[in-house]
């Protein structure tokens, strides 16, 4: 009853959010997605799955944060947290360092990487990495999930309650420690699981751990089957899982299967793996063609006989199909189709002819005791030649289309008239003038002619033959002139991180627009972001070129699709904090965006919470801590979380004896440091006092005192947190914590971030080359390296071949060229 209560408070939280989330129209896998994988059960569904679901557009690791924003918030706009009741603001409360439930969200593989080495793409796939509080998956850890009697929950802090324990397994066929998550969120997690198995199953053998069988069916141990079968069947698919395949969707283009046909998993591993799958299991069906369809043969002369293929296809069909036409003139090739023909996808012909010129009707019935369809058939013959449908229709044309019936060497003439705009109707009072060059004489035989090379309007065309037969009149209008506007992102999107006052990287796009009434457009962006063309001058708002008319327009329209190579970089730097942007086109007629991220910050690069360091005290003697070798003085490391420190299971604590107590690193930290933060408070009922924090960067040999910070009592049952600024220490650090005034003190959790660096980010490929207007391309060999260079045109001749030290602009005509260096090349163009 409780899981069901919280289903459908699951469910009512998510009603508002799906009205306003930007892909409500998902609300299904879009049509045919499934197709390849019907008809298959057990192992061989899991692979036709694997070929469906695996293929996708990889998200990095850092774009996670941009996905949650839209996949994992609840209608009040926070954090959908599956491991505690946190109200997390997307983007603001990303983890970061913490010590207890409800401070940070982080991403949580819910099948840990180190089951799979931490390999690509499993580790940020967003379909089983999910947002969590950050103190709940570090409990959680890389241990299996299961069910336990009792086992240790976190708690609540601060109105957050913990979901989910750990503890001993008490499921049948594993006894270790498992994770046991909320009632709510378990057959969430087992569809994920399942969807790993299927979008991973050529790689799932080589992975290890207890849940899995290192086979790639069933690829998961008895226990582990049995366990997630149970959980899919007792938590049903959920508005908030639905809501997130589709928003993955967007970026990873790709779907969990379980989602959207969730007893998928009875097909592969459940009660029904021996049995076909069809969607929704249903049997006995036409699948094709629609009850109700028309199917128009087309025309034909009198006499001539029309056929058309018709696709028929069934479901689970174990009767043989009926084969029923009717109407005056039609028929069909067979009697009947056999289930199994018709289960395995069978092509129809049906037939027409009529001695007389008329428009006819008639129907196809495919029909069994489970199983019935009707379409509804259409033909026409004509007393002279058939004319036929324009295909090949475009912006500069069409071709027409006929049915000889005068034999292979005889001769029409084709007629085309211009009728007016596109749209105009044939009025066949009027008496239209052909267009220049016409009638033209063609080979009856060749059954088509290309008409082009004429504006965007409305035509009409007919043929006669020199015996005196005449055609029906086919009108047709040509389209406009396609438009279309794109931006081809770098792997991983616009995506920037750097160290306040560092220069920011520079990213590379191509910009594409197709407007053939604008030979201009604006590529624009907002935030604090700026582009350009050479990477000299730059803007928030550039011109960029619009391919404006084919090249070439018969038999089609082709056109000089040359991109245009753009660049993007952080405006400012100056100042830390998270940037959300938007990089857009904007055309007479198209647009075309793309969000642009930064994150400026030092990172921190340095977690010491003692864990892993042994317990006693207090020693004068080195203890190595969970993130270095530390020098204990009067100090010792302490398990008893009941006081004072509830952010883990260990802290360390600065005696209280008349002699000196500190703790200091015995080992660099690298990168400097710009900030060092820690948790401290009196010992238990012990007096406030003052700890000296002190840095050295000659190994411990000196140390310079930072400040003198004065340590309280703890706050209810919580240390306190305290940040110095050092600024800026550049190369190797040590820091030391040494206490002055009071007695004992527990310190926990320090956190030294990085010193800022004015180095300047490169390219993954470490050189660059790009277009410098009206002078020819400029080389930018790698920073401190001298790079060999060539340039190539496109008629495989080299223009260029050079060893640079410095940056260079080599003078070339305009043109496409491939610049080539430490074994890759680039495409630039010189306009």
């Amino acid at each position: 009853m409780l899981l069901k209560k919280l289903k459908a408070m699951q469910a009512a939280l998510v009603v508002a959010l799906l009205a306003m989330a930007s892909v409500a129209g998902w609300a299904q896998a879009p049509a045919g997605y499934y197709k390849s994988a019907e008809g298959k059960s057990g192992a061989q569904l899991l692979k036709a799955l694997e070929a469906i679901v695996g293929p996708h557009t990889v998200v990095s690791y850092n774009g996670l944060w941009q996905v949650y924003k839209k996949s994992d918030v609840t209608a009040q706009g926070k954090i959908w947290d599956m491991y505690s009741t946190s109200q997390y603001t997307p983007g603001n409360d990303q983890c970061g360092s913490y010590s207890e439930v409800g401070q940070c969200y982080n991403r949580e593989h819910s099948m840990p990487k180190s089951w799979f080495g931490d390999a690509s793409p499993m580790v940020s796939d967003a379909f089983h990495i999910v947002p969590t509080d950050g103190k709940v998956n570090a409990q959680r850890g890389n241990y299996p999930y299961g069910e336990c009697a009792g086992g240790t929950n976190l708690g609540t802090h601060n109105g957050v309650k913990a979901l989910g324990r750990l503890g001993t397994s008490t499921f049948p066929g594993y006894t270790g420690t498992v994770f046991e998550p909320d009632d709510q969120y378990k057959g969430d997690f087992a569809r994920n699981y399942f969807y790993m198995a299927a979008a991973y199953n050529d790689k799932i053998a080589g992975w290890n751990s207890p849940m899995l069988a290192k086979n790639d069916y069933p690829a998961f141990t008895d226990w582990a089957v049995n366990l997630l079968l149970k959980w899919s069947r007792e938590d049903p698919v959920s508005s908030k899982e639905t809501n997130r395949n589709n928003v993955v969707y967007t970026y990873q283009h790709n779907r969990n299967p379980f989602i959207d046909n969730p007893e998928l998993v009875e097909y592969i591993w459940g009660d029904k793996k021996t049995t076909p799958w069809y969607p929704g299991g249903a049997t006995g069906a036409i699948t094709q063609p629609d009850n109700g369809l028309v199917i128009d043969l087309g025309i034909t002369g009198k006499g001539m006989t029309l056929t058309k293929s018709i696709n028929v296809k069934g479901s689970n069909l174990t009767k043989d199909l009926a084969v029923t036409v009717a109407g005056a003139g039609f028929g069909a090739t067979v009697t009947s189709i056999t289930a199994a023909q018709a289960n395995a996808g069978y092509t129809l012909t049906v037939t027409f002819s009529s001695q007389t010129a008329t428009t006819a009707t008639g129907s196809l019935t495919l029909s069994s005791s489970e199983a019935t369809t009707t379409v509804k058939l259409n033909a026409e013959a004509v007393d002279g030649i058939p004319a036929l449908e324009a295909t090949n229709i475009n912006a500069a044309g069409f071709r027409a289309n006929w049915l000889n019936i005068n034999g292979p060497d005889a001769k029409y003439e084709l007629h085309v008239a211009c009728i007016g705009v596109i749209g105009t109707p044939y009025d066949p009072s009027q008496n239209y003038h052909e267009m220049d060059g016409y009638p033209v004489e063609v080979n009856a035989a060749d059954e088509h002619y290309d008409v082009y090379g004429h504006s965007a309007m409305a035509y009409v065309y007919w043929l006669t033959s020199q015996s005196g037969l005449t055609s029906n009149k086919v009108q047709v209008s040509t389209d406009f002139y396609p438009s279309s506007a794109s931006i081809q992102e770098p792997e991983g999107g616009f995506t920037f991180t750097c160290k306040p006052g560092e220069e920011s990287p520079i990213l590379e796009g191509e910009a594409t627009v197709v407007d053939p009434y604008n030979e201009s457009a604006t590529l624009d962006v907002n935030g604090n972001f700026e582009v350009s063309l050479d990477r000299i001058n730059w803007s928030t708002s550039i011109f960029i070129r619009s391919i404006a008319w084919p090249v070439s327009t018969s038999p089609e329209p082709t056109y000089d699709d040359t991109p245009t190579t753009f660049y993007v970089r952080i405006a400012d730097t100056s100042k830390e904090g998270t940037y959300d942007g938007e990089l857009a086109i904007n055309d007479v007629s198209q647009r075309a965006n793309v969000d642009v991220h930064a994150t400026i910050g030092n990172p921190v690069s340095f977690i010491e919470d003692f864990e892993k360091a042994p317990t006693g005290g207090y020693w004068t003697k080195d203890v190595q801590g969970s993130a270095c070798l530390w020098h204990f003085a009067n100090a010792g490391v302490w398990g008893d979380a009941a006081k004072d420190h509830p952010s883990g299971k260990q802290c360390a604590r600065l005696g209280k004896s008349s002699s000196e107590a500190w703790i200091a690193m015995a080992d660099d930290k690298m990168d400097g440091a710009s900030k060092i933060a820690f948790d401290a408070a009196a010992f238990g009922s012990d007096p406030a006092g003052t700890i000296a924090v002190s840095y050295s960067t000659n190994g411990g040999s000196t140390w310079t005192k930072l400040k003198d910070v004065d340590v309280a009592q703890p706050t209810g049952n919580a240390l306190n947190h305290y940040e110095i600024a050092t600024g800026d220490i550049k190369g190797n650090v040590r820091f030391k914590l040494e206490r002055t005034a009071g007695n004992r003190f527990n310190i926990d959790n320090i956190a030294i971030t990085d010193a800022s660096s004015s180095a300047i980010a490169l390219q993954q490929r470490g050189w660059d080359a790009y277009a410098a207007p009206q002078q020819g391309i400029t080389l930018v060999p790698v920073a401190g390296k001298a790079t060999s260079f060539k340039v190539w045109n496109m008629d495989a001749q080299a223009v260029f071949s050079g060893r640079l030290k410095a940056t260079r602009t080599i003078e070339l005509p305009a043109g496409v060229y491939v610049v080539v260096a430490q074994g890759t090349s680039k495409k630039v163009v010189v306009r």
